[in-house]
């Protein structure tokens, strides 16, 4: 029963005959670290997000100066931390397993409420133990209540007060939020163009926000599973600010491996109370196959140029193309290097996309190299992926061009130089040195053959015969 009499005990014990006397005190056998007889079980209480409710009994230990017929016990709390009302409070089995009895829960003043309960009948009352009530308390907001005992009184059959009683205190303990994970983003310090892509070898830092309302969360109680890129299961964060929640890891290089295809990274946390978090994630896209070589790589001569052309290799998430030149110049126009050399000219290629100078980077099949120092000059394409693996520097995706026509010597009649035609103005010049040792430059420049790549051919490459 619930209400609020003006005084429940003295209305039992009016309706009760009183037909015999009890004196005796009972002692309570074994250690008891308890301050007192009347106490919450449990002492300390949890209030998660998980169990948001949690049930107190107010248990009589014994041990008190007579049988218990009646009492009147206050209690209290901090509203702010968690609720309860009289409807939460329900009678125990101390009295009732006597008998009738009558229970009421009345609101006392703030937080606070009375609970009376007195026997009905002739019995002597209750030696203990045994529960009182029990109160309800559901948790509102992280902090900590205590669950203040007041005794007001505790009478015998006879209306008489009793002494021997005193109060334990409870506390709960709550937290009823979890921690929040948001924000949960891959980088990849590496590729300067995306963050949706990585390969082995790169590295990788790992960002999260994670708040709680529990300040004492740290970095020991936040974890990633970074094991798909090559990580620790249950990594904890290298840096964590607790008042932005900003969280950082960091996969180095050295241990960057993961395996082709999605890889996701789990963050989670966990508070001091137990809270779980729920888990969030991001994903990346691992691709360490690299594209197939460029083919059909065509270098073509020009005036001042090198006209450049090929068909894309193929790849899985394809992105582009380089073409680097050669860095070997300087044998211009007697050309012993590449005489000497050839066919097996390979190692004047560029043997990496790091390597040579950069003529070109897109997504194109074709462009111009503009270079006015005459040469040979020698090409080679690597098709690559976006996460930037880069093909090989296949024979397929090379070749090699003069950037001038042979036999342009004169810029006009009788004057040496070049304007990117060859007319009567160069045949002039070519007939007057024709069958005769060169004098040195600039007579050595019109010794332009004879050529191979083709052979033969104008658009050849001069092996000058000196």
């Amino acid at each position: 029963m619930h209400g609020n009499p003006t005084s429940i005990i003295a209305v039992a014990l009016l309706l009760v005959l009183v037909t015999s006397a009890w004196g005796a005190t009972i002692s309570v056998s074994g250690e008891n670290p308890r301050i007192g007889n009347i106490v919450c079980d449990p002492d300390t209480a949890y209030l998660t997000a998980a169990a948001v409710t949690e049930t107190i009994a107010v248990n009589y230990l014994g041990g008190g100066e007579g049988a218990v017929f009646g009492y009147s016990i206050k209690f209290s709390w901090d509203s702010s931390v968690v609720s309860t009302t009289t409807d939460d409070v329900d009678e125990g089995n101390l009295l009732s397993d006597l008998g009738g009895a009558f229970f009421y829960a009345a609101p006392g003043t703030g937080d606070e409420i009375i609970v009376d309960c007195a026997l009905l009948g002739s019995t002597a009352g209750a030696l203990g133990p045994g529960t009182l009530f029990t109160i309800n308390f559901t948790g509102l907001a992280f902090g900590t209540s205590d669950i203040d005992i007041e005794i007001l009184e505790v009478r015998d059959q006879y209306n008489t007060p009793l002494g021997g009683f005193s109060e334990d205190d409870g506390l709960l303990i709550v937290d009823v939020s979890v921690p929040t994970i948001a924000n949960v983003m891959i980088h990849n310090n590496t590729l300067v163009d995306t963050d949706d892509y990585i390969k082995n070898t790169d590295a990788v830092q790992l960002t999260a926000t994670v708040l709680d309302d529990d300040p004492s969360l740290g970095a020991s109680d936040i974890t990633a599973d970074l094991s798909g890129l090559g990580g620790d299961a249950s990594a904890t964060p290298e840096g964590y600010d607790d008042v932005t929640g900003e969280t950082v890891w960091n996969v180095a290089s050295a241990s960057c491996s993961p395996a082709d295809g999605m890889v996701s990274v789990h963050v989670n946390a966990t508070d001091a109370i137990g809270n779980l978090a729920v888990a969030a994630s991001d994903t990346i896209i691992a691709d360490n196959t690299a594209p197939t070589a460029v083919t059909d790589f065509d270098a073509a001569p020009g005036h001042e140029k090198c006209d450049l052309s090929w068909t894309m290799g193929t790849d899985l998430y394809p992105s582009g193309v380089v073409v680097q030149r050669g860095d070997n110049t300087g044998d211009y126009p007697l050309y012993a290097m590449f005489k000497g050399a050839w066919p097996n000219v390979d190692a004047f290629y560029p043997g990496s996309e790091l390597s040579g100078t950069d003529v070109y980077n897109g997504t194109g099949t074709s462009t111009t190299d503009v270079v006015v120092d005459r040469n040979i000059y020698y090409y080679q394409a690597f098709c690559y992926d976006i996460a930037r693996n880069y093909g090989t520097a296949a024979t397929t995706a090379r070749d090699l061009a003069t950037n001038y026509w042979l036999g342009d010597v004169a810029a006009e009649m009788g004057v040496w130089g070049y304007n990117g035609l060859v007319n009567d103005n160069d045949i002039d010049k070519l007939g007057s040195a024709y069958h005769a040792a060169p004098a040195g430059s600039p007579e050595n420049e019109m010794d332009v053959g004879p050529t191979v790549h083709p052979i033969f051919g104008r658009l050849g490459l001069p092996t000058p015969d000196d």
